[in-house]
């Protein structure tokens, strides 16, 4: 491999200004345990907040970190995959959603919460066991409604992100 990054990391931001820079600390911190070859690809999925700014001072200073600006919000799907547009420089590349990560976190500790607090048959176990299951169910009729919205958006024909700028990319 010439010049290949090992690791890629590709996080969209998107309400992120606040907490860019201690996320920014602790990959370095992480990643520098790994590999010396690695790069952070930021991708501003059109933030309200002034994260695009704080991408762009971040980028002056650090050239393992790559900015991708986004022409609108497309979502932060498609903002994990912007980095497509170029080719692949790691062999790991790895994308992911701060929302992810908090609703795995939070799932875990209404689960724990109600197991350490209702175990006790009855009552209490029956009303939790029917709306654990209604909640289950709605959250699949929400991912049934995700999978058909874009069913309709790829039905449009229209590219799935338009990336408006890019700093600290090679071409």
């Amino acid at each position: 491999m010439i010049n290949n990054k090992d690791i890629s990391i590709v996080i969209p931001e998107y309400y992120g200004e606040s907490i860019l820079a201690e996320l920014l600390k602790r990959l370095h911190a992480t990643l520098q345990t790994l590999t010396d070859s690695y790069e952070i690809i930021l991708v501003n999925d059109c933030s309200p907040d002034n994260v695009w700014e704080a991408i762009r001072q971040v980028c002056a200073v650090d050239k393992r970190v790559v900015g991708l600006n986004l022409s609108r919000n497309f979502g932060e799907h498609y903002a994990i995959i912007a980095d497509s547009t170029r080719p692949l420089k790691g062999a790991v590349v790895v994308g992911f959603t701060m929302s992810f990560l908090s609703v795995i976190t939070a799932l875990y500790n209404v689960i724990a919460y109600f197991l350490e607090f209702y175990t006790v048959p009855g009552y209490t176990t029956t009303i939790f066991s029917i709306w654990f299951a209604c909640g289950l169910l709605l959250f699949m009729m929400g991912v049934l409604g995700l999978y058909i919205g874009r069913i309709f958006d790829q039905v449009k024909a229209r590219p799935i992100f338009i990336v408006m700028d890019e700093l600290n990319v090679e071409e």
